[in-house]
């Protein structure tokens, strides 16, 4: 016995050895910075319970050959662990399948053989899965494709979640809908990642012509699902919350660049991340039913999602009132200043959906057509913000240079001639993060003079420095005290805005030093598109 344990080891010793130079190999062939950003599986211990999760987000989750062999040896590891009575494995986009590029380009160089040891260790995998003596949980929470089944079908358990985006084909039309209701349609990585991929393959797709949007429930989207952001910043993984954001951005991005239609349906609740993926589309359709809001400034965040682009772009300066309040529009409002294209009511939505599907071309006037038969121009209420007599008030104070400035200008006003919004927008404003009111106005105003593009760069920079909290921590907090305590008592750092000085803010617009492997946001080079198929407000 002893004698073949020897054996066993030695051959162990030479695979592993195999493995190590391999994954070596690879790292110096794909140019990665370190090894430290080369952990392609997390590890966590739980009493009895051994919980892997697959760690290529930005792959969703594509096996390498680190991944495989990493799995191979835990498992085996763990089978002969009496103290580990049952293996989780979880992916936030599951596994979309084996790395195959890497393959490919070791045939082309002729070592077809890397590819062979490649294969067998994914297929030893399987079978260790296939045969193992312990339970294994496989969480689908995704994208499950090739490998990805694989590393799961063979398990105990496999464990399939609702499915978050539903997709519908009718002839030259596909209508996505969000599938979260009980969230509010809070947009998870899944959602993000699952959407992109749909859009990029509908754009190549020329049997396509039209991509329809909406949500499940009383709302469109109440944006990006933020507290298992916080919960990784709080744990010392913002960057994970990074690649959030960055998949987020660049779905941005290509909605406003799309070469297609694409008609968002906002029958409900449509408030940060939510206006991200439908204001930057062609058509934009607003119902009775319809509340548009971008808190962020009450959560410690700023307008994002490429809202210093369409914020700035409001008439007057209505933008930095609706972003630095987090005011609250109805759909008549939307429509007035041009974040709507369309108003049409809620009962008639069925129909113009059902003529919508019979679309077989991909020109906006056609589209535009069957709209313009349902749309309505209703009449803003008698306290609405946008009534021209308001809108000069607004236009006076948030002109002003700096978020005291405003202040100082609305108090004013509130003297002169007392009124219910002016005492709303004060009170939010003396409320909300002054970190965020101050970064937020100043990229509210640098994006009237910037691309969708650019403005999304910059956000992005801004979004990282926010979660990084070297300046201010005011996303954990804010999120705290709204959505996980619920006391609404948020305690800001710096509390005042006199104390956040202008080198502060500066460095937010900075690039993120000192954090190896980090690097602005690469958007993905579109095709070159005449002006019409960007967005317009």
């Amino acid at each position: 016995i002893k004698e073949e344990k020897k054996k066993t080891t030695a051959v162990e010793m030479a695979s592993h050895s195999q493995v190590c130079f391999s994954s070596l190999q690879r790292i110096s062939d794909d140019q990665y910075v370190s090894l430290n950003h080369y952990i392609t599986g997390l590890v966590e211990e739980k009493s009895n319970v051994r919980i892997l999760t697959l760690n290529r987000p930005k792959q969703l989750n594509a096996l390498c050959f680190d991944m495989i062999s990493r799995l191979l040896q835990l498992f085996l590891a763990y089978v002969e662990d009496p103290s580990v009575k049952l293996v989780i494995l979880k992916g936030r986009a599951f596994c979309a399948g084996g790395d195959v590029p890497p393959v490919v380009r070791d045939i082309l160089q002729g070592k077809w053989r890397l590819g062979a040891h490649f294969f067998s260790d994914k297929y030893t995998l399987n079978y260790v899965m296939a045969t193992y003596s312990k339970p294994q949980v496989s969480i689908l929470n995704g994208i499950v494709m090739g490998g990805g089944a694989g590393v799961s079908i063979h398990g105990r358990f496999r464990i399939a979640t609702e499915k978050t985006v539903l997709v519908e084909e009718k002839s030259s039309v596909r209508i996505l809908t969000l599938n979260r209701p009980k969230q509010l349609n809070a947009l998870c990585f899944d959602m993000i990642s699952r959407l992109l991929q749909l859009f990029l393959a509908y754009e190549e797709d020329l049997s396509v012509k039209l991509v329809i949007l909406k949500g499940q429930g009383r709302a469109f989207c109440a944006g990006g699902d933020v507290p298992p952001v916080v919960r990784d910043i709080v744990q010392g993984k913002w960057r994970f919350g990074a690649d959030f954001f960055s998949d987020e951005y660049t779905l941005n991005y290509v909605m406003a660049t799309y070469s297609k239609p694409q008609v968002s349906i906002l029958n409900g609740i449509v408030m940060g991340g939510g206006a991200g993926i439908s204001i930057h589309g062609r058509f934009r359709i607003a119902t009775e039913k319809t509340v548009f809001a971008m808190p962020e400034a009450e959560l410690g965040l700023f307008p994002d999602v490429g809202a210093s682009y369409f914020l700035s772009r409001l008439p007057g300066f209505f933008g930095e009132y609706v972003g630095l309040t987090g005011a609250r529009l109805d759909g008549a409002e939307m429509l007035a200043c041009g974040l709507a294209t369309h108003f049409v009511p809620s009962a008639r939505l069925t129909a113009l959906e059902e003529d919508l599907y019979k679309v077989s071309s991909n020109d906006p006037t056609f589209i535009s057509t069957i709209l313009n038969g349902y749309t309505q121009h209703p009449h803003l209420k008698q306290q609405s913000a946008y009534h021209r007599r308001v809108l000069d008030v607004i236009d006076k104070c948030f002109s002003r240079r700096t978020v005291e400035e405003i202040i100082s200008a609305l108090e004013k006003e509130f003297t002169q001639e007392p009124n219910d919004w002016i005492s709303k927008a004060i009170t939010a404003l003396k409320k909300a993060s002054p970190a965020s009111l101050k970064i937020g106005l100043r990229s509210i105003r640098e994006g009237r003079f910037q691309g969708v593009g650019q403005c999304l760069i910059r956000e992005y920079r801004m979004v990282c420095h926010v979660m990084k909290g070297d300046i201010s921590k005011d996303l954990v907090e804010g999120c705290r005290a709204i959505l996980i305590d619920k006391d609404r008592n948020p305690k800001w750092t710096p509390r005042r805005l006199e104390e956040i000085k202008e080198n502060m803010v500066e460095q937010y617009f900075k690039r993120v030093e000192g954090e190896e492997g980090w690097d602005d946001l690469k958007l993905p080079q579109r095709k070159i598109l005449p002006p019409s198929v960007i967005s317009k407000l």
